[in-house]
């Protein structure tokens, strides 16, 4: 779990599927019939500008999702394999909004 920019809370669930709650309801950051073929989610970190980075045990290791305002498309994910530590544990964004991936004994920025 993180928090975004606005305070609003992001969850990655361990079938795949990304949601985010605004205080008041749940909504779902994947489509259906993404998140069917999703890998199970086992990291996530929101970047400043509302960017979902989620980490998986599986290709692909890693994807990305920027959400314009109020469009909650799952297709929208971008996915990125073999340039990170695979599989991914954890995820953090610093001060610097620098991405930093954990792995099997190992990291990358």
């Amino acid at each position: 779990m993180d928090r975004g920019p606005n305070g609003e809370l992001y969850a990655v669930l361990k079938d795949g599927r990304v949601q985010r709650y605004d205080g008041a309801t749940w909504d779902v950051l994947t489509s259906l019939e993404r998140y069917r073929s999703a890998p199970p989610g086992t990291a996530l970190a929101v970047d400043r500008q509302g960017g979902v980075w989620v980490g998986s045990g599986r290709a692909p290791y890693l994807r990305y999702f920027a959400p314009a305002a109020g469009d909650l498309d799952g297709d929208q994910w971008r996915e990125f394999s073999g340039s990170v530590t695979e599989p991914v544990h954890a995820l953090l964004i610093d001060s610097r909004g620098d991405l930093w991936v954990g792995g099997e004994g190992a990291f990358a920025l």
